[in-house]
C-alpha cells in the first residue's frame, strides 16, 4: 500500500490541486477498484480546501476526521468485507470526481475546526489517527493520501509520521525555501529511529513559471534548479549529515526534466524545453480540477505540460 502525504510549508503552493492531479495519475497506475480503493484524508482542518473540492456536490458527509480523532471509529475491530465495514461505509465516495467507479476513492474529509468539534491532540489521539492507516492496510486499499496542514503543526507531523512518500510541494521563494528546508529537516530528526521506515522526501516546485524573466541579476526560470539544488536538496542533506541522520531519501528529480517516455504528450514545439517541477496553469487560477478527466485533445500546452509532470510525479511515489 502506498502512503503519501501532501506537504507545504506555507500556504498558497497549489497544494490540494497537485493532490488531485496525482491521485488521478497514482490511481491508473495501481488500477485502483472498489475493492481496494484509494483513500484520502483531509487532515487541514482549519481550512479543509480538499473536503470542499472533492465534496463540490455537498453530499452528506457521516464521518470527519474530527470524529475519528474523538473515537469514533467503529470499524477497528471489524473483519471482512470493505463495503461491510462501518469506517469504510461512512467515507465519502469520491470516485465520481475522478471518473472513476465511485467507491474507488473514499474521502475521510475535515470539518473547519469550531468549538462544536473541538479536541485535543494527545497520545490516545494519535491511536485512533494511526489506526486509519492499519485498517487500510488491512482491507488492502491501494494508498492513503493525506493532504496535511501547513508547517508543523501536529496533524501535518502525524501525517507524515503515517507516510513512506511525503511531495513537499513548494514555490521558490525566499519563505518557502527556507521554510521547506527547516520543517524537512526537523521531521527527519524526528523519525531518526532507525527501527522507523525511512521517507522520500520528494521536493516538488509547483506552479512555476515558464515565462522568461530577470531578478536581481538571476535569469528565470533557468535560475530555479540551481538555487533549489543547493539551497534545499543541499541544505537538508547537509543538516541531516550534520545530525548523523542516514537513510531519508532527498528526491530531486522533478528539478530535471521528464525522461524520453514520458514526453509522448508533449507538443513538438516543446520538446526542447526544460521543464521544472510543475509548470505554472492558468486554468488553476481560476479553476482547480483534475487535468486527467478533461478531453485530453482539447488542453492546452500548459496542460500538457502539467500533465506530463503529474504522471512523472507519480512514477516517483515508491
Amino acid at each position: 500500500m502506498k502512503t503519501i502525504s501532501m506537504y507545504s510549508y506555507k500556504g498558497g503552493s497549489g497544494r490540494s490541486t497537485a493532490c488531485v492531479n496525482l491521485i488521478y495519475f497514482l490511481a491508473d497506475t495501481l488500477q485502483v477498484t472498489e475493492k481496494n480503493p484509494i483513500i484520502v484524508v483531509d487532515t487541514d482542518i482549519d481550512s479543509a480546501g480538499l473536503s470542499f473540492l472533492l465534496n463540490s456536490e455537498n453530499k452528506k458527509v457521516n464521518l470527519y476526521l474530527q470524529d475519528v480523532l474523538n473515537g469514533e471509529n467503529k470499524g477497528k475491530n471489524v473483519f471482512g468485507e470493505i463495503e461491510d465495514n462501518p469506517f469504510f461505509a461512512s467515507l465519502l465516495a469520491v470516485g465520481k470526481y475522478f471518473k472513476l467507479p465511485e467507491r474507488a476513492v473514499l474521502l475521510l474529509p475535515s470539518k473547519v475546526k469550531s468549538d462544536s468539534n473541538a479536541f485535543d491532540l494527545s497520545s490516545k489521539t494519535l491511536v485512533e489517527f494511526r489506526a486509519i492507516k492499519k485498517l487500510s492496510e488491512r482491507y488492502k486499499c491501494s494508498a492513503v493520501f493525506y493532504d496535511c496542514p501547513s508547517g508543523t503543526q501536529l496533524l501535518a507531523e502525524w501525517s507524515i509520521s503515517e507516510s513512506d512518500n511525503v511531495v513537499c510541494c513548494l514555490r521558490p521563494t525566499y519563505q518557502f525555501i527556507r521554510g521547506t528546508v527547516e520543517s524537512v529537516t526537523s521531521m527527519s530528526l524526528t523519525s531518526a529511529n532507525p527501527k522507523l521506515p525511512k521517507k522520500n522526501f520528494i521536493i516538488c516546485p509547483n506552479a512555476v513559471s515558464r515565462k522568461q524573466n530577470v531578478f536581481r541579476g538571476l535569469q528565470f526560470p533557468e535560475c530555479i534548479r540551481d538555487t533549489l539544488q543547493n539551497q534545499v536538496i543541499g541544505a537538508i542533506k547537509e543538516n541531516l549529515s550534520n545530525a548523523g541522520v542516514e537513510g531519508h531519501n532527498i528526491i530531486d528529480s522533478l528539478l530535471r526534466d521528464s525522461p524520453e517516455e514520458f514526453k509522448t504528450g508533449r507538443p513538438e514545439h516543446l520538446r526542447n524545453e526544460q521543464i521544472i517541477g510543475i509548470p505554472e496553469v492558468e486554468r488553476f487560477k481560476w479553476f482547480e480540477t483534475c487535468l486527467g478527466v478533461l478531453e485530453q485533445d482539447k488542453l492546452i500546452d500548459d496542460e500538457r505540460l502539467a500533465v506530463e509532470r503529474y504522471k512523472y510525479l507519480a512514477s516517483l511515489i515508491k
